[in-house]
């Protein structure tokens, strides 16, 4: 499992690695390490396509969960629809428990809950509630990744989901 802070002070020697340089390094190319002091002022700048690498290997190294939601006919006016999460980082998520859900909701109201305090890298984790096809009008059944407020400031990063684009899915079930 690899550490957040570790992997960021590795991330941000590599920037000053490449901002202590004269020229752009070559692929594959291997730096020196030019120390600097931020009590006299000096910074790392980047170049966008520096930037932009630096940016993508953070992603990489934090927890990204996506919530997903399906729906399948069973039989008659019945149809399944399954909800769940799955851990697409390369990191373990770990955390304590009831912290976190995935709720499940039509058209605002709660139809299910599924709890889970943790998922390794590339684990998904599942519920499942059977339905009626509505007759009419069509059912939008959304899943939101719902966590306690001070899950963000609460010490612990492998339960810092760095990527919320991903975290609400939705279906649609029609007659």
């Amino acid at each position: 499992m690899t550490n957040f802070k570790t992997a960021l002070f590795g991330t941000l020697a590599a920037a000053a690695t490449l901002a202590a340089v004269a020229a752009p390094p070559a692929i594959g190319e291997t730096l020196k390490i030019k120390r600097l002091n931020p009590q006299l002022g000096q910074q790392i700048e980047l170049a966008p396509g520096v930037r932009q690498h630096l940016q993508d290997s953070l992603r990489s190294r934090c927890v990204d969960l996506a919530v997903f939601v399906t729906q399948r006919r069973t039989h008659g006016d019945r149809v399944r629809v399954t909800y769940g999460v799955k851990n697409v980082s390369t990191i373990d998520y770990v955390s304590g428990a009831n912290q976190q859900a995935i709720v499940l909701s039509r058209h605002g109201s709660e139809v299910g809950v599924g709890r889970f305090a943790q998922l390794n890298a590339g684990q998904s984790a599942s519920w499942s509630v059977i339905v009626r096809r509505p007759f009419e009008i069509p059912h939008t059944y959304k899943a939101v990744f719902s966590h306690d407020p001070d899950l963000f400031i609460d010490g612990n990063e492998m339960n810092d989901d760095c990527n919320r684009a991903n975290n609400s899915g939705e279906t649609l079930v029609t007659s």
